[in-house]
């Protein structure tokens, strides 16, 4: 947040179309001082001199609190900058640390805070905490902080705190009104309504402070991925920059400062021919009896390796203490087992913990460069949003990297535009295995560079075999060289169906328009929404949990040949 602006500002509040949208507005209007930068079709001089002064005090005061951490009123000025700026994900956090600072580190580094003082910042903290809260949707959880009981606490009475509760005690009742009417949520059990309802919900922006550096996938990255992948698929396949790339910037489903690759034949390939295995240990399951590194079905194959994990065979061993088996202190050892049970919060748990080791290993080196993970781009076309959740992406991470003996309130990989960052990484490009009743999903960051096509030239089979988060990918048909390979992020059964059908599957990637040639060549028929309607539509609620990357499910053949990426070379997990 120190750094210059270097892309345009556009902040991560969501309002929506509906009645919550106008709630959110009025409450706002109530408080001249957290007056959103004007947006107007022009820019106008007096829009682009508050965005600087706002720009100006960010940095400021960014620079303070990394040069002097113990400054808990810079924190707490600067989540309500953030919050100004519309940014409600980032004020939380440090609304959250500068509690955390209160109750744990102000009496002993902070003794010229008298106990007024501290009990005025409280107060101001819970405020900005509860305003965040409620500006990113999570109206249950702005609820819990609000103080309710005034016997309890003294500021339950006050004005600002009763507005607020009484604000979003409406928006969450006008939230339950809408869900209710969605048969998709009135077919769940009572738990995952409730964790449903207590989602927030923010728009998926690039901030304007990151660089170029950390916002776009670097060369040495490419190159080490390339690396990998010739070896993998026996010089098969390069990655290059993809030919959509024009119309992906066109559309609005890339910004303009995006990289955007793709995989390519180097010479021509008959169909059906196994092009490579991709391992990952970036996976997640609500298993019990699972490989800790690859999920794999441990009924077959046990490894004992560590107290606390149990792996299928060696590679599996080194390939988690390479990228995920954290250093001293010693009790920080039992972190990765302690996943939560919730595969989708698992998921960003591990990659947590490999960014934590990668910073661990390169003490001067961002997070955000972490093997395997700087490989990975976010989605920020126009319109992309994400559930956001106040205890799996703000409360949990921030106990982890305590355990992990990471000093939350100067590492930079505490800093929740890091966190938020590498999220959105890991969600854009998860996808779902499913190979028996154990639920598994998995990043895989080669076959991440595939585009996506309703009509792709490769396909991928799961590992059904030993239900690992292994992928391989096999032609459908012959391939030229030069040509780019394709897979669908949409199941077979949904490739099926009609365009406008598989448009609305496909928004949370594209944000619009499939720019791939059947549907290019469906939009200038005479295809007609009529048309999609003669198809059965048994996709149901499509919400965040359900949007993974596809495909067909198939066993390994049994002359498949598998080459771990880790086998490759022991720097495999160094800065790309």
């Amino acid at each position: 947040m120190e750094g210059p602006w270097v892309r345009p500002w556009v902040g991560s509040v969501y309002y929506g179309e509906d009645e919550t949208r106008e709630l959110m507005e009025r409450y706002l209007a109530r408080y001249p001082a957290y007056r959103e930068p004007q947006r107007k079709l022009k820019p106008s001089p007096k829009l682009e001199q508050d965005l600087r002064r706002l720009e100006s005090s960010l940095q400021s005061v960014s620079v303070r609190i990394k040069t002097y951490p113990d400054l808990i009123e810079e924190r707490l000025t600067r989540g309500e900058l953030l919050l100004r700026l519309r940014y409600p994900e980032l004020s939380v956090s440090d609304a959250k640390k500068t509690l955390i600072f209160i109750d744990t580190n102000a009496a002993e580094t902070r003794p010229d805070l008298g106990d007024t003082t501290l009990d005025i910042l409280r107060r101001r903290t819970l405020l900005l905490l509860a305003r965040s809260l409620f500006l990113a949707r999570c109206f249950v959880d702005c609820l819990d902080v609000v103080p309710r009981d005034s016997k309890k606490n003294k500021y339950a009475k006050e004005q600002d705190f009763v507005r607020l509760r009484r604000y979003a005690q409406h928006a969450l009742e006008l939230e339950l009104d809408h869900s209710m009417q969605d048969p998709g949520f009135q077919e769940m059990d009572d738990e995952d309504q409730e964790d449903l309802i207590s989602m927030g919900e923010i728009m998926v922006v690039p901030y304007p402070g990151i660089s170029d550096g950390l916002f776009r996938r670097k060369a040495s990255a490419i190159d080490n991925a390339n690396s990998d992948l010739r070896l993998l698929s026996r010089g098969h396949v390069t990655i290059k920059q993809s030919m959509l790339s024009d119309q992906l910037r066109e559309y609005g489903q890339i910004r303009p400062d995006q990289d955007s690759y793709g995989i390519f034949a180097t010479k021509d390939i008959p169909a059906n021919t196994e092009l490579f295995c991709d391992r990952t240990i970036l996976c997640a399951t609500t298993g019990e009896y699972r490989c800790a590194a690859c999920c794999a079905d441990l009924d077959q194959n046990v490894f004992p390796s560590t107290a606390v994990a149990v792996c299928c065979d060696t590679a599996c061993l080194r390939r988690l203490r390479m990228a995920c088996q954290p250093g001293q202190p010693a009790e920080a050892q039992c972190v990765l087992a302690e996943a939560p049970q919730n595969e989708d919060e698992a998921l960003l748990h591990r990659g947590l913990i490999m960014a934590h080791k990668y910073t661990q290993d390169h003490p001067s080196r961002h997070p955000l460069r972490a093997r395997l993970l700087n490989r990975l781009t976010a989605r920020y076309h126009r319109g992309a949003r994400k559930t956001f959740s106040y205890g799996a992406e703000v409360c949990r991470p921030i106990e982890t990297l305590q355990k992990l003996g990471v000093d939350i309130f100067t590492d930079e990989l505490s800093e929740q535009w890091v966190l938020e960052t590498l999220f959105n990484r890991i969600l854009t490009n998860v996808r779902a295995v499913e190979p028996d009743p154990d639920p598994i999903i998995a990043v895989n960051t080669l076959y991440s560079f595939f585009n996506h096509s309703c009509d792709p030239n490769v396909e991928t089979l799961e590992d059904d075999i030993k239900g690992s988060s292994s992928v391989g990918m096999v032609t459908k048909r012959k391939i030229f060289k030069g040509e780019e390979l394709y897979i669908s992020y949409i199941s077979d059964k949904d490739l099926r169906k009609g365009y406008h059908q598989r448009k609305t599957l496909l928004e949370y990637w594209t944000g619009g328009e499939c720019l791939c040639r059947k549907c290019a060549c469906e939009r200038g028929s005479s295809w007609t929404h009529d048309d999609d309607m003669e198809l059965e539509d048994e996709s149901g609620a499509h919400n965040e949990r359900q949007r993974r990357r596809g495909g067909h499910y198939s066993d390994f053949e049994g002359d498949w040949v598998v080459r771990d990426t880790d086998d490759l070379s022991e720097d495999s997990y160094q800065e790309e």
